[in-house]
């Protein structure tokens, strides 16, 4: 029996530490989604600004080489 609330308590502590962990993740990951939104939103409008290119050709080869890049760095690792 002790050993079963020993066990039924380091699992509530793990749960309840994941669970802190995981909604500081979702905070984070919130904030950099609305920073990128942010980021690509003014590209955009700097370079249909600059009148040079599509913007919106522009914005999908950029989101192209970025997965390239992305890609790159996974290897490396």
């Amino acid at each position: 029996a002790g050993a079963e609330a020993s066990v039924a308590a380091a699992r509530a502590e793990t749960r309840s530490a994941l669970r802190s962990m995981e909604n500081r993740i979702t905070k984070i990951l919130a904030k950099s989604i609305g920073a990128s939104a942010a980021n690509m939103y003014l590209s955009v409008q700097c370079i249909a600004g600059a009148n040079k290119r599509d913007a919106a050709k522009t914005h999908q080869r950029a989101r192209v080489m970025a997965v390239e890049y992305l890609k790159q760095q996974g290897e490396r690792e």
